[in-house]
């Protein structure tokens, strides 16, 4: 810029944004820099190499604040490496001034990305795109969805916040929301030190906040749906932002997310009282919302199963599962059970088969349906580890006249190696009357 703009020292969003397309080599990289009033030295912005092409336009927003008081000059930069041929970098719409209040898009809101309005709801930055229906990359639902290497780019060291997918507008949740909740159907495959996040920022702020990061350890073949508790922004406007940040090894990654939807979380189907669940039949098996490396097995080895064939098992390919560390790594029951108010043992009960190291964690949680919130009712530790199954007993009684939800969660420690967690014949109902066993009794063993 030949001349300077003046950023007014009670600016609320002061922000720098531009339409941009970009198709660089590797090696080259194109720098956007600021000059503050008195500096001699230019400052980045945002520094792009060839892992931020992108071949459409897409819109940048680079934050200002910094700046308030000041007189800034832009420029942009760029450093082509050894490699011959022309390079793209092209820049449109430039503008400096108060960040544009985004557009409201309600509540509820859904995307399928099925449409072009849903599609052009998002802005896409780096390997971000929607893709429709791949042999290795498909849908959920539909023909389209949200995709975070469309093309299968290699992806190694893409460490950087422009490898994103942010919602163009704003959802407002009502300060009288009951369960406002984001869900998604997602799948995933990355490898090691990669992290992916799940990011919203309020109207008044430039701050993007981590609302769910997902690892290698969260890896899931197939879709999965995700559901993240939004109840902490109630009253308030929200964006959305995907974002990726890929480690040191070579080749494509894959998250593929469609059926977005923002708005109360939907009542769970009623499975009814007494409820029992064996693992055996597929509607047994699709009662469960399996999330990292929980899956149902048939007999395999060590991992079998208590009874028939199948078994709800939290790693049934032998990960391993060292520092798995993530409330994501779960199994949870799709419906509630009501329990009558005048039960008189209710009562969970399982069998089950253990095998957990040092500073692991294992967790039985249920939720009410008026809550988000979960609640332990079960703990394991390496202290409770048992050869084999056996059978454990839960009491219910507290939940007397409520509709619950239940949910296994796996919290691994540092240890190296997989971990046994297998789940077979659960039973939600009356606790059976023991057998009568006659006084006086008596047990040599």
């Amino acid at each position: 810029m030949l001349d300077v703009v003046a950023i007014p020292s009670d600016a609320i969003r002061p922000v720098l944004t531009y339409l941009y397309r970009l198709n660089i080599n590797a090696g080259d990289y194109m720098v956007a820099e600021v000059l503050p009033s008195g500096a001699t030295d230019w400052i980045e912005l945002k520094k792009y190499e060839q892992k931020d092409n992108h071949d459409t336009y897409t819109k940048e927003t680079l934050d200002l604040s910094d700046y308030k008081g000041q007189e800034i000059q832009v420029r942009f930069r760029q450093c082509p490496n050894a490699i011959s041929g022309p390079r793209i970098w092209l820049i449109d719409d430039l503008f400096i001034g108060e960040d544009p209040v985004p557009p409201e898009y309600g509540y509820p809101y859904s995307n399928g990305f099925e449409t072009p309005q849903e599609q052009a709801a998002w802005n896409l930055q780096g390997s971000w795109g929607v893709l429709d229906n791949q042999v290795d990359r498909p849908s959920y639902s539909g023909t389209y969805h949200l995709d975070n290497n469309p093309v299968s780019v290699d992806q190694r060291f893409y460490r950087n916040g422009g490898q994103s997918a942010t919602l163009n507008g704003q959802i407002t949740i009502p300060a009288d929301a009951v369960r406002p909740i984001l869900s998604y159907r997602y799948n995933l495959d990355l490898m090691s030190n990669d992290y992916m996040y799940v990011l919203v920022r309020t109207a008044e702020s430039h701050q993007w906040s981590t609302i769910r990061d997902y690892r290698p350890r969260d890896n899931h073949p197939g879709y999965t749906r995700e559901g993240i508790d939004l109840s902490a922004y109630k009253g308030q406007s929200i964006q959305l932002r995907f974002e990726q940040w890929a480690g040191h090894i070579e080749g494509p990654r894959t998250w593929l997310i469609d059926d977005l939807f923002i708005g109360e979380d939907p009542v769970p189907p009623e499975y009814g009282y007494p409820y029992s669940n064996g693992f055996e039949t597929p509607q047994e098996q699709a009662a469960w919302n399996l999330q990292g490396s929980w899956g149902v097995l048939d007999n395999q080895g060590d991992r079998t199963s208590y009874s028939g064939t199948y078994h709800l098992d939290n790693n049934p390919t032998s990960v391993d599962q060292r520092l798995y560390r993530n409330g994501g790594q779960s199994a949870t029951l799709n419906g509630q059970i009501t329990v009558p108010a005048d039960a008189v043992r209710p009562i969970l009960s399982y069998r089950y088969n253990l095998d957990l190291v040092s500073n692991d964690y294992m967790y039985v949680l249920v939720r009410t349906a008026d809550s988000h919130q979960w609640t332990k009712i079960r703990e394991y530790r390496p202290r409770d580890n048992y050869p084999g199954y056996t059978r454990e007993g839960i009491d219910l009684s507290a939940y007397k006249g409520q509709s619950i939800q239940l949910r296994f969660e796996q919290w691994a420690g540092h240890v190296e190696g997989p971990r046994t967690w297998l789940i077979d014949d659960l039973f939600i109902g009356e606790d059976p009357v023991p057998p009568e066993y006659g006084y006086p009794y008596s047990n040599g063993f």
